[in-house]
């Protein structure tokens, strides 16, 4: 009789019932039972299907930490109350089948099923390997350790790594030893929190190898040391440019002040015009800015091509009076000389502020109309020539 028995368990098969969505509920002793199928309770609306326990212990292959662990405990309640109703040998067959469920279901928490990352173009990224794709056998978010640029860098693992480093290298250098491992177990926990690996490509087994935790931090150690050197290099780089910048730009200052300064004046005359300050009360400046205010109504109104004429004129009276437009420097107070140039650059900048502080008293007002050449010819003379003129046409009358 036992030997009936033996040969029963061994051939015992785990029926399942399917209980359709009509029925009100399922009774505890007809869920799972084993044995042969005269066992089973026939008295209710239940359905029975027999599945052979090959089919019940194999895990699906793609499938969730959850998922594993609900069908481990399953199995392992099914081959409890198998115990329960047969002898010590179907116990340990139970026992045998809980184990292999278990083990396969660790190996499929081990290696989950991974999809190859999109780029931006929607296409597939792909790490080469002497000339073999070798992006199947990667998590998204493991990090290529690789000599030299390729196409790892453009892995999601390695981008995420790269923006770690870049975060964290402003202040690395300032930390002390103590803190700066701290940020590198920071990185390398960011890295890990997503499942991924720092891996490399082993020659020996043509396949990925996770690196040693040694050599981890000491990779991410010197990619931070390496990048803040290069942005000590690159401050250093660009202050030096910007130093050479700006000597370049004093020296040609320097060069085109040389070449307006004419040289240098002791004594200023009276038809002299001076820039500097203090001046205003001086002769010829008085008649140059006598000038200034005669023709500003013309500059208002001229276009931007007229305008350098007027002060041209304006330079040509001063010069036609034997004066000199003369440049203190500010620092020793000695007067210098300046060509017609710097002179014409001077006169147009003086016309245009006047015209702005014109406009800004009487916007209201329109501006003047264009003069004759007589009646501009007139306004060019200064007060003395004005006076003469006006004696000559008395004389005459």
């Amino acid at each position: 009789m036992s030997t009936e028995n033996e040969n029963e368990t061994a051939t015992s098969s785990i029926n399942i019932n399917i209980v359709s969505s009509t029925s009100g509920s399922v009774d505890e002793g007809n869920s799972v039972s084993s044995g042969n199928s005269s066992n089973i309770k026939a008295d209710g609306p239940p359905s029975t299907v027999q599945l052979p326990i090959s089919a019940i212990s194999a895990p699906s292959p793609v499938t969730t930490k959850a998922k594993n662990s609900s069908n481990s405990n399953s199995n392992s309640s099914n081959s409890n109350s198998s115990s329960h109703s047969h002898n010590h040998n179907d116990s340990s067959s139970s026992d045998n089948e809980t184990s292999t469920n278990s083990s396969s279901s660790n190996n499929n928490t081990s290696n989950p099923t991974r999809t190859t990352p999109s780029g931006k173009n929607g296409k597939p990224l792909t790490v080469t390997v002497n000339g073999n794709d070798r992006s199947k056998d990667l998590n998204e978010h493991d990090v290529v350790c690789e000599k030299g640029r390729g196409d790892h860098e453009r892995w999601p693992g390695n981008k995420l790594y790269r923006h770690l480093i870049n975060v964290n290298k402003e202040t690395y250098n300032d930390l002390a030893p103590i803190e700066r491992s701290n940020i590198i177990g920071k990185i390398i926990g960011a890295i890990q929190e997503k499942d991924g690996w720092f891996v490399h490509h082993s020659e020996a087994t043509s396949n990925w190898a996770k690196l040693t935790e040694e050599k981890v931090r000491k990779k991410v150690s010197d990619d931070l040391r390496r990048e803040v050197r290069r942005r000590r290099e690159k401050r250093s780089h660009n202050s030096l440019f910007s130093a050479k910048l700006r000597a370049i730009k004093e020296m040609e200052e320097a060069e085109v002040a040389a070449r307006d300064i004419l040289g240098r004046v002791d004594d200023p005359r009276q038809n002299d015009v001076l820039f500097g300050p203090g001046s205003r009360r001086h002769p010829g400046n008085k008649i140059y800015w006598h000038h200034m205010k005669l023709n500003l109504d013309q500059y208002i109104i001229s276009p931007y091509g007229a305008r350098s004429i007027i002060s041209r004129n304006i330079v040509g009276i001063v010069r036609s009076q034997h004066g000199r437009f003369l440049e203190q420097d500010p620092k020793t107070g000695i007067w210098y000389s300046i060509s017609d140039k710097r002179a014409l650059e001077k006169t147009s900048h003086a016309l245009s502020n006047m015209k702005y502080k014109t406009r800004k008293r009487h916007p209201d007002e329109p501006p003047f109309p264009l003069q004759s050449p007589s009646q501009q010819q007139q306004q060019q003379l200064d007060p003395h020539q004005q006076q003469q003129q006006q004696q000559q046409q008395h004389h005459a009358a």
